[in-house]
């Protein structure tokens, strides 16, 4: 009980060794405490809450589940001084706060035995989300995007057929919301999303809204087969706009066939996801189709 009004009262009346670090959530933050190397006891501890961390308990920290395993305790030592480090992986915006250190000797709290670190953890704005706008004539419409603000300043972007397309406005910020107007084509599905104003995301991370994706589509596989025969005749075999399980049965009866030798073999989709993965087991096929029949020839 002691040590508990100790520390209240220091850290209430205590502002020695402030220092301040930043770091972008999602980074790895380090922060480093200078210590009296003849010190008997130190603890850590985050803001006013109790510690988390004492070195006469060994290494055991004690923290909420989603810092606990974020969270490490490393010793450092010079000639002269010694250092606490603390070290948190995937910084998250609960992290922000004061961390203190309190140096004891004989269970009492020295004089001058405190040092603080306040951790500011900023963060990009928040997922975008788009709809439709003004239509511009011919094969162009505009959209509006909006995003909760974060600590960074941000804008929105967005993709259509891997290239990145054109602002109408320049992101508009305050207190709450991003706001953008970017231009885009009607025939082609678009992906937008928000970032750093100073940085750009690629088409693989830009995923926070989709447009004109059409669900009949996903159900729908091109599939053109390039396949030869033993007698150098090449064959090409062609399944268009053929539903996926009927297309997969006819390549396999084909490949399945001892009259044909593979020697190339090439695909191309308009399909979504699932028509691509389903492709992408058949072309697994056809290698092994392939190799094994390159063995007995």
């Amino acid at each position: 009980m002691n040590k508990i009004l100790i520390f209240i009262a220091g850290f209430l009346a205590s502002d020695h060794h402030a220092n301040a670090v930043s770091y972008v959530e999602g980074q790895e933050a380090k922060l480093i405490f200078p210590y009296p190397c003849d010190s008997t006891e130190i603890t850590l501890q985050q803001s006013n809450r109790l510690p988390f961390y004492n070195s006469a308990d060994g290494a055991t920290l004690s923290l909420p589940e989603n810092q606990c395993h974020r969270f490490s305790i490393h010793y450092e030592y010079d000639i002269n001084d010694c250092y606490l480090k603390l070290t948190i992986i995937n910084v998250k915006r609960v992290d922000q706060g004061t961390f203190i250190l309190f140096v004891y000797e004989n269970q009492r709290l020295i004089a001058d035995g405190t040092y603080k670190i306040w951790l500011n953890i900023d963060y990009p704005p928040s997922i975008a989300l788009c709809v439709v706008g003004e239509d511009k004539g011919g094969k162009w419409v505009s959209i509006d995007c909006t995003a909760k603000t974060g600590t960074l300043p941000g804008k929105i972007e967005c993709y259509q057929n891997n290239e990145w397309m054109p602002s109408l406005t320049d992101p508009i910020e305050n207190h709450i919301t991003l706001k953008q107007t970017i231009l885009i084509r009607k025939s082609q599905p678009a992906f937008c999303c928000s970032s750093l104003l100073n940085g750009n995301k690629s088409r693989d991370e830009c995923d926070d809204t989709a447009l004109f994706q059409h669900d009949d589509r996903s159900n729908d596989l091109s599939a053109t087969v390039f396949i030869q025969t033993t007698t150098k005749h090449q064959e090409i075999v062609e399944i268009t706009n053929t539903p996926e399980s009927q297309a997969t049965e006819e390549i396999t009866k084909i490949f399945k066939s001892r009259q044909y030798h593979l020697s190339t073999n090439t695909f191309s989709t308009n399909g979504m996801k699932k028509s691509k993965a389903d492709l992408k087991t058949i072309i697994d096929g056809i290698i092994v189709w392939q190799l094994l029949w390159s063995s007995f020839s």
